[in-house]
């Protein structure tokens, strides 16, 4: 091939590179966006937000300027609490976090409570996790930010 046909054949697949990337990252979502179209699905606004899911009405700015990639793990139970997320829901939002659940005696204690208890807000959270008196953990594992 001679060298003009190599440029050329360089320059045009480079330029498919990244025009194929742009296409895939624009339909990949962020945690931040993620989260965000299931707060705007349900109409909320900081203030709700804030008071379903126990973090401050920053948080919520935050996810909807797409500030947020690695939030803590707890906080991301928070929102799943929250926004009342069914389990598929919920494991995307960890995985876009950045996070899996891990085979841990706290990890088992967060999934056994989110999958078989009828949770509504934090606090059925906290007072379900504080029943099962894991050692180590005595005290609520999701705090009020607000």
């Amino acid at each position: 091939m001679p060298l003009k046909n190599k440029t050329e054949y360089g320059a045009s697949f480079k330029a498919d590179f990244y025009e194929k990337y742009a296409f895939f990252a624009s339909r990949t979502k962020t945690f931040s966006k993620r989260a965000f179209e299931h707060i705007t699905a349900r109409n909320w606004n900081a203030s709700i937000f804030s008071s379903k899911t126990a973090l401050a009405d920053n948080f919520y700015y935050r996810l909807k300027n797409d500030e947020i990639s690695n939030p803590e793990f707890e906080n991301v139970i928070a929102i799943c609490i929250g926004l009342r997320l069914t389990k598929w829901e919920r494991n995307e939002l960890f995985e876009l976090a950045g996070y899996t659940f891990k085979n841990t005696l706290l990890h088992f204690a967060y999934l056994h409570i989110l999958d078989e208890c009828n949770i509504r807000n934090i606090d059925d959270f906290n007072t379900a996790f504080l029943a099962l008196e894991i050692e180590g953990h005595k005290t609520p594992p999701l705090k009020s930010y607000c």
